[in-house]
């Protein structure tokens, strides 16, 4: 049946591509990569598709996954020895679409007819060649074995008077496959498991490899093409859950090569926009996990061989994370348990503890070996726990956020001006003075004229918003699993308020624009609040309602639409908003603790009515994602010192100074009468600037002192007298 839908495929495509003009025969309509040029080589582009693999694969435990066919091959060809048949498995299946602008073509013969071969008689390789490019003549090595196939590429050439040219290359091996009855090219497809390496996520093939597969071979050919999603062709399949999606219009020559390449040892390969598909249940396609192997997170990788002539040889790969839960166990550890239960103030003693089981050993990332941690920085903090009793150990994480204080200097500022004071932090600051009384809020702050020194404080804080109920809608793709048909069909949540809290906003998803009021109902079907929005097209992508409903402690609480409302707007009590049903997976309650708890939701079947609906924990009513607004954290003040100092003009302070004798032998005398109190300070420097004497007197209105120098050596001295960081200069000379 395949090979009948793949025969009629292919007569029908080469119908419309002889119309195009774009064949093995004809250039004319052939596209080069490079659109500009008018001749060149049309290179395939043989990629791996991570959409179809993480789509077809299977774990199984240590022992298992391997077919008949596998263990009892001729020759043993997948090397299933019993350490081998032992291990667990991995069987993926691997699609390799080409998006380039050539066909892959790989021939069994070269271009004059001759089929090229190798023997390892006796361990050595040995090629020879054989006139029959019809494949009718057995071969066979000196030995009796049978040989490897040198397989050729032909590579097909634009040329710029529209006829269509090729040359050939070899290209890898072909063999023999006696349970498939037909030829193989040679690891068409290899598998390996292998540890993400956070620190280089653009190579796989560097990873660290755990378990590998058989490198398994295979008919390259046209299986299937790239004219839907489900095809999973993408521009780029080497990052995984990335890359555009191809569609048959993103290949200007889709379909060249014929769309009919089949497993013939004569010519194989894959067409332009084509794709050669093995699942997971063939023979060889698995990979072996090694025994106690733990379980936990890993990536399957999978090549294709860079071994032939393409436009790229750096997209033949792809990954997938896979977590194995089948190999070997570890010990059963809860999370670490936190005791601050949301942000802490930096600098603030945070307990982390973890409650392992009976005869394990814990190693903290700080390096403690107890039960419990005391941590006072924001990180992340891991906990290793080992059992003689398991032969994989186990880490637990957890993140502590922190407030941080304000990163700040100190401010200095002349006398008799206002100081602008700034600091830089993403959460809420509160400013204060030396008594502690607030004086401003924001992250800015201009001080009244000062004069002195003076101290403030500011601190830190933040709420902290929490999440409960369903994050997002889940549904299908038909109208009646994501909504209510009936036009009177209307649903409603009920909660319990475990203690006063604020609903900030919830989220819902919509495909009919329309207003509509929210309404939050006491238990007595009163309601307490509303909310009216227009609520836009979102049917994939949430709007936020923001309701701000303030809810005091209390019972059996019911939110949802406004019925009358809906009439008007939408032509039935049915709000049209998306639900989640019986396929969403859903598990009520949902709780945020000390807070609020989502029991179940109320439905009326034909609109509202006196009998109170119907109770259902199998569906979710339109408002998701609530945000619960969080208690304040406020972090204790830190200081923000502001330094005031007297900046006025020596001329303004100075009223006389006077330095004698002058030449001296060593004994100064120095007078100064100032107009105001100031800070002052005197200093000698010698000819070459070096400070010989430095003293601090303090504030003074004045100065009348001598100072004996006589020690130092004859010459030019340097008297700076600083006023006020004001410095005036005077020079004298020790004879």
């Amino acid at each position: 049946m395949n090979k009948f839908y793949t025969l009629f495929f292919a007569l029908f495509v080469g119908i419309n591509f002889s119309y195009a003009q774009c064949t093995t025969d004809n250039s004319i309509g052939c596209v080069c990569k490079d659109s500009t040029e008018i001749a060149c080589d049309l290179l395939p582009d043989i990629t791996v598709s991570w959409q179809w693999g993480i789509g077809d694969y299977e774990e199984f435990p240590p022992g298992e996954g391997l077919q008949n066919g596998e263990i009892n091959y001729p020759e043993n060809w997948f090397e299933i020895t019993p350490d081998v048949e032992a291990m667990g498995r991995i069987r993926v299946g691997a699609r390799t679409p080409n998006i380039g602008s050539g066909p892959l073509n790989l021939r069994g013969a070269d271009q004059f007819g001759y089929r090229w071969m190798i023997c390892y008689d006796g361990g050595v390789a040995d090629t020879f060649s054989v006139y029959d490019p019809d494949w009718a003549e057995p071969t066979y090595c000196p030995d009796g074995s049978s040989p490897k196939h040198i397989s050729w590429q032909r590579v097909y050439q634009k040329k710029s008077d529209g006829s269509m040219g090729f040359y050939e290359v070899m290209v890898g091996t072909m063999e023999y496959h006696p349970t498939h009855g037909h030829m193989h090219f040679d690891e068409w497809t290899i598998m390996s498991l292998r540890i993400p390496d956070p620190n280089n996520m653009e190579n796989p093939l560097e990873w660290e490899m755990v378990g590998e597969g058989a490198k398994v071979g295979f008919c390259v050919m046209d299986l299937g093409n790239c004219s839907n999603e489900d095809a999973g062709c993408r521009d780029d399949e080497s990052v995984y859950n990335e890359g555009t999606l191809l569609s048959q219009d993103d290949f200007p020559n889709y379909g060249l090569g014929g769309g009919g390449y089949g497993c013939s040892p004569i010519s194989q390969g894959i067409s332009v926009g084509y794709n050669d598909t093995y699942g997971s249940y063939l023979d060889g396609m698995f990979l072996n996990i090694p025994l106690g192997t733990c379980n936990g997170d890993y990536a399957v990788v999978l090549e294709v061989p860079q071994v032939m002539v393409e436009e790229r040889l750096d997209n033949n790969f792809t990954w997938f994370p896979v977590t194995l839960t089948q190999q070997s166990s570890i010990p059963n550890v809860p999370e670490i348990v936190s005791s601050a239960t949301s942000l802490v103030c930096e600098g603030e003693s945070v307990f982390l503890s973890v409650d392992a089981p009976n005869n394990t050993t814990l190693l903290w990332s700080d390096g403690s070996t107890s039960e419990s941690i005391e941590i006072n920085q924001a990180g992340t903090y891991s906990v290793t726990v080992t059992s003689d009793e398991f032969n994989c150990p186990t880490t637990k994480s957890i993140v502590v956020s922190t407030i941080s204080n304000p990163s700040l200097e100190s401010v200095t500022i002349c006398k008799n001006e206002a100081a602008i004071l700034s600091v830089d932090s993403e959460y809420d600051i509160t400013w204060y003075d030396d008594n502690m009384n607030v004086v401003a809020s924001g992250i800015s702050f201009t001080t009244p004229i000062l004069n002195e020194n003076v101290n403030y404080y500011i601190s830190s804080s933040s709420f902290l918003d929490n999440n409960v109920g369903p994050e997002q809608h889940v549904g299908g793709q038909s109208d009646n699993e994501n909504y209510s048909l009936n036009d009177n069909a209307i649903g409603f949540l009920s909660f319990d308020a475990l203690s006063d809290f604020t609903l900030k906003n919830v989220s819902v998803y919509a495909d009919e624009p329309a207003e509509r009021k929210f309404i939050l109902m006491n238990e007595s079907g009163e309601v307490i609040a509303e909310h009216t929005e227009f609520i836009g097209f979102c049917p994939d992508e949430p709007q936020v309602v923001e309701l701000n409903f303030e809810i005091p402690a209390g019972l059996n609480y019911q939110i949802g639409t406004d019925a009358e409302v809906n009439v008007g707007n939408i032509g039935g009590e049915n709000p049209k908003l998306k639900r989640t049903g019986t396929n969403g997976g859903l598990s009520y309650p949902y709780v945020l603790d000390g807070k609020v708890s989502i029991n179940k939701a109320v439905y009326y079947g034909q609109g509202v009515d006196d009998s109170g609906g119907d109770d259902y924990t199998t569906y979710y009513y339109y408002l998701y994602n609530w945000v619960i607004a969080g208690d304040l954290i406020e972090c204790d003040p830190v200081i923000f010192p502001v330094i005031v100092e007297d900046c006025s003009s020596i001329d303004e302070v100075l009223i006389d100074m006077s330095i004698y004798p002058n030449p001296t032998e060593g004994l100064v005398a120095i007078k100064l009468n100032l107009k105001k109190e100031s800070d002052v300070s005197l200093s000698l420097s010698n000819t070459i600037g070096q400070s010989l004497f430095y003293e601090s007197l303090g504030k003074s209105n004045g100065l009348d002192k001598s100072f004996d120098w006589s020690m130092l050596p004859k010459g030019i001295y340097t008297i700076c007298l600083n006023i006020n960081n004001q410095k005036t200069f005077e020079k004298i000379v020790l004879q």
